[in-house]
């Protein structure tokens, strides 16, 4: 019984591993996920400090990435589901990466693309 609860376990963290990727892929490129955000999400959402707020808009992006709970794991789980007032954008995980990089660039303090 032991023995099948460790190879669930393997398993399961393998799974997980997988679907994560490596550190590196963790961190994206923010440049690369500020020129998806002006051409897919900018209409929507005020993507940086300089765009004038979205009137009816989705939150603004220096708004999601100041909140306590924005993760880099948070933004990619956000990313991959379907929201009642979003379209339902199908983004590559390189493209889900690349846009949680930028976000979280948006961080007061952050380092900036």
């Amino acid at each position: 019984m032991l023995t099948v609860r460790r190879i669930i376990a393997v398993a399961c963290f393998t799974l997980a591993s997988a679907s994560v990727g490596s550190a590196e892929d963790l961190n994206g490129d923010a440049a690369a996920g500020r020129r998806l955000a002006e051409g897919t999400c900018q209409t929507c959402h005020q993507i940086d400090r300089t765009q004038a707020p979205v009137e009816g808009g989705g939150p603004a992006w220096t708004a999601i990435a100041n909140m306590p709970s924005t993760t880099h794991l948070s933004l990619a789980v956000f990313l991959q589901s379907s929201h009642r007032n979003m379209p339902n954008l199908i983004l590559a995980p390189r493209e889900i990466d690349d846009l949680a990089a930028y976000i979280l660039s948006l961080k007061d303090g952050a380092a900036k693309p």
